[in-house]
Formats: structure tokens, C-alpha cells, sequence
């Protein structure tokens, strides 16, 4: 529900699904109009499913309850609402609980709130509502998003998203997951170096850089990229003391490229990954250029370290994708 939550947090998203077998969907118009031809079209869509949402009244409400929706956030909901979501059974949190919701000009209820003022069968809402929603509202209105969704279900794919997070330096969460990745940048490392130039051909030391910042953001990747190399120094002096700026530089330069694409695409692929680990390598050979004046030092990552540059993109996208997909 936090990574749901986190999407909200974009000002074109209304609301946001996420379906039993983790498909995510994204609401973009105000009132039900997304949500009531979802439960239309593709009700295999809610049945089971997350949702957080910025506003649930009654009516919102008791679609869901049709729905069989499993679980429900929102920023503000209504006093209706909470208590037929709370009768079904279904798991609510909010931030704001208000008697009634508002319509759009602030001087009156709701009208959809009016119009199941008087039911609690989800079905008798139904009906409410579809007459309320006259066939025109709903193919004007219907937003883009919806209509993928609705034609990625109806083509039955397989495509999921993953989940990903953006933590901050005030999550406990974030410490704690960083220092899990820097003890998988020690530990790597130590079983490379059993086999001869193993740090210099498989690129260890940038591996859990890449899945933290990937996964969980920025603020984890910038830690597990920082501490790992200088953990390593300390307790093995490996890397060298002489290689560790370079190295820094381009630890950060991955987390900052893996949290960046990963935000922006909201998805894991093998294409994304492979954007992440192509920028840190070309901006970081740029850098290391500048810094030792050495095009070879700096092509070094590349002639010799291809099996390491390979084991990130495949091993990160395998492991984002089905270890760590939740």
C-alpha cells in the first residue's frame, strides 16, 4: 500500500489499483467515472485488488464493496463511506475522515453521495450510478489510462509492474536496507576475488548498488554506493585507496542513474536496467578520463569488466524482477 500511496503523489493521479496479481492501473478523473467502467468492463480487475485513492465517498465506496475490493487507502473520505467499507470487511486507513464529501464548487454534497444516500446494496448503487453516468459521460469521460487497462486485460498479458519505492533519509526502513546492501557489496566482492582479476572482470563492488537504488531510491542507493566501497577499503583494502574516488564517482553516478530511470518508468525490464547500467558506465568513463588522463584506465570497465557489466544488467533485472518484487 506504500508504493500505491507513493503514486498519489503525482498531481495528474486521482487514484491508483493494484490488482491481485500485482498489475498496477491509474485513475485520472475526478469522481467514479474510472472506477465504475473498470468494475464494468473488467471487474477481475478490482476482485482482490489495492486501492488508494485521494477521495472515497459512499458511492465510491460501495462500488468497491461490488467489487470485492481487498484493501483501501485515502487522503479523505467520508463518514458513509468508511462505515460501509468497514461493514464489508475490507481494511481501510485515511488521513482525513470528513461527515460528507463536497462537490467540486464547494456548495454542496456530493451528488454522487446524495444519490446512494439512501442504500447500502452495492448493487441498488450500481444502477444509481450507471443511470447518474449517461452512455456519453462515459465514453467522454473515461480516461486514457483506464482504456489500457481495460484493453491490457481484455488481450489477457502477462506484464506486471513491480513495485518500487523512493525512501527518505527519515525511514528507518532506509538504514537498514542500505545496511543490508553494503554487506552484499562485502560479501560479492570477497567470493570474486577467488578467481584471478575477479574484482576487475565481474565489477562487484557496484552490483546491490545498483538493486538498492533501483528498488528502493535514491537516498538508499546513495548510502549502499558510498559505504560499500569505503567498508571494503577498511576491512580488506580492496578497493585500493588509489581507485576509490573513481569508484565513488561512479557507485553514485549508478544509484543516481538506476533510482532516476526507475522513477520515471515505474517498471522493471530488462531495457531499463540496461539504461541504468549504460549511463553510470558512459558518464563514469567520461569522468575517469578527466580524473587519470588515461583513455585505457578509463575503457577498463569495458574491455575487461563486459562479464561484470552483463552480470549487472541480467542478474539486477532478475533479481528486481522475482526476488525482489514486492
Amino acid at each position: 500500500m506504500e508504493y500505491l500511496k507513493s503514486l498519489l503523489q503525482r498531481e495528474e493521479v486521482r487514484g491508483v489499483v493494484r490488482a491481485a496479481d500485482g498489475e498496477i492501473s491509474e485513475f485520472h478523473r475526478q469522481g467514479v467515472i474510472d472506477l465504475f467502467t473498470l468494475l464494468t468492463e473488467a471487474p477481475q480487475v478490482l476482485d482482490g485488488a489495492q486501492i488508494a485513492d485521494r477521495v472515497i465517498g459512499r458511492g465510491a465506496a460501495l462500488l468497491m464493496v461490488k467489487g470485492r475490493v481487498r484493501e483501501v487507502f485515502a487522503y479523505v473520505i467520508s463518514e458513509p463511506a468508511l462505515d460501509i467499507l468497514q461493514q464489508a470487511g475490507i481494511p481501510t486507513t485515511y488521513a482525513t475522515l470528513q461527515p460528507h464529501i463536497i462537490n467540486r464548487t464547494g456548495t454542496d454534497i456530493c451528488p454522487v453521495e446524495k444519490l446512494t444516500a439512501s442504500t447500502n446494496d452495492p448493487e441498488e448503487a450500481y444502477e444509481r450510478i450507471k443511470n447518474f453516468l449517461n452512455p456519453w459521460t462515459l465514453r467522454t469521460l473515461m480516461s486514457l489510462k483506464t482504456l489500457k487497462t481495460l484493453k491490457k486485460y481484455s488481450n489477457m498479458t502477462n506484464s506486471k509492474n513491480i513495485a518500487l519505492y523512493q525512501l527518505g533519509l527519515g525511514s528507518l526502513k532506509t538504514y537498514l536496507l542500505a545496511a543490508a546492501f553494503v554487506i552484499g557489496n562485502i560479501a560479492l566482492p570477497q567470493l570474486c576475488h577467488l578467481i584471478p582479476q575477479g574484482g576487475l572482470i565481474l565489477l562487484p563492488i557496484y552490483f546491490f548498488t545498483l538493486i538498492a537504488a533501483y528498488k528502493y531510491g535514491f537516498t538508499v542507493g546513495l548510502l549502499t554506493a558510498v559505504l560499500s566501497p569505503l567498508v571494503n577499503n577498511l576491512l580488506f583494502g580492496m578497493p585500493a585507496s588509489g581507485m576509490l574516488p573513481i569508484i565513488l564517482v561512479k557507485s553514485t553516478l549508478l544509484a543516481l542513474a538506476a533510482a532516476y530511470i526507475a522513477k520515471k518508468t515505474q517498471k522493471v525490464s530488462l531495457l531499463t536496467v540496461t539504461m541504468a547500467v549504460v549511463a553510470y558506465q558512459a558518464v563514469g568513463m567520461l569522468v575517469e578520463w578527466a580524473m587519470t588522463g588515461s583513455l585505457q584506465a578509463a575503457l577498463q570497465d569495458i574491455w575487461l569488466g563486459y562479464p561484470g557489466i552483463f552480470l549487472q544488467i541480467v542478474g539486477g533485472w532478475l533479481i528486481l524482477r522475482y526476488v525482489l518484487k514486492d
